[in-house]
């Protein structure tokens, strides 16, 4: 997949600003975050990856996501939120209408979260949205994250990267 540099670009669950940072590397400039923590949106203007900055709690219902943000992005990120406490599955269907349609959605999820029967029901979302035909899903890949003496999170396990497409 490869995508112009002039695609705008959402980073959900910003953070530090670590994807925003290697987006830029790679030559985007049109990039926008999300996320709930004012620590770390005032974190990342600070390193000046991203030219906007939202301080949103994803998941409260597409009709409570701002409407400037609405089918305006030809790619969505995701990294380090799709974990208990973070971002309910709901959030899925905001980052469905920030899209434009064609537009992919990038994300990555350990292995223990995209499996049925969990709790948050993340991949039960995602297929639901492909079942609707909302989203089609384009590639996965299944890497290891972690290290070998982390522990928790950071302990060594297998993940996967998962790209959607927009498709209405």
């Amino acid at each position: 997949m490869s995508l112009p540099r002039t695609s705008r670009c959402l980073d959900i669950g910003s953070g530090t600003g670590i994807i925003g940072q290697a987006l830029q590397t790679a030559g985007f400039s049109e990039l926008q975050a999300v996320d709930v923590s004012t620590n770390f949106l005032e974190a990342v203007k600070q390193r000046g990856f991203y030219c906007a900055h939202h301080n949103l709690f994803l998941g409260q219902g597409v009709d409570r996501f701002p409407d400037e943000l609405k089918n305006n992005f030809d790619v969505v990120t995701a990294s380090g939120t799709w974990m208990p406490g973070h971002m309910p599955n709901e959030a899925i269907e905001d980052v469905h209408a920030a899209l434009k349609v064609g537009g992919h959605f990038v994300t990555a999820m350990r292995n223990s979260m995209w499996s049925y029967g969990v709790a948050e029901g993340y991949r039960e979302k995602f297929e639901s949205l492909v079942h609707q035909g909302k989203f089609e899903l384009i590639k996965t890949y299944t890497f290891w994250r972690g290290t070998e003496n982390g522990t928790g999170l950071y302990g060594k396990q297998q993940s996967t990267l998962l790209v959607f497409r927009k498709i209405a």
